[in-house]
């Protein structure tokens, strides 16, 4: 529902948890980052370090595995929304 809803709310940013009631964080971020071309955070419980290259390939811009500091969380945020604003003034 959020994912049909996205061009309503026009967010910078998509963070989205590896398992969904109905589907996979995985899909969703592929499709999340070829549709709308945002950044998107994939969270996550791999405790093998493998999930990163899954991730990468998938078109998230960061893995987080859980559990995880809020404050980690938020410095991520800033700091992958400041390279994407950087991005967009120098094109």
């Amino acid at each position: 529902e959020a994912y049909l809803r996205l061009d309503e709310f026009n967010p910078d940013m998509v963070i989205v948890d590896e398992v969904l009631p109905r589907g996979d964080g995985w899909g969703a971020c592929h499709q999340l980052r070829n549709t709308f071309g945002i950044p998107v955070i994939l969270l996550g419980e791999d405790p093998s370090g493998k999930a990163w290259m899954r991730a990468v390939e998938a078109g998230a811009d960061l893995y987080l595995r859980k559990p995880f500091s809020y404050l980690e969380l938020a410095a991520r945020v800033k700091a992958i929304l400041r390279r994407y604003k950087v991005r967009e003034n120098t094109t």
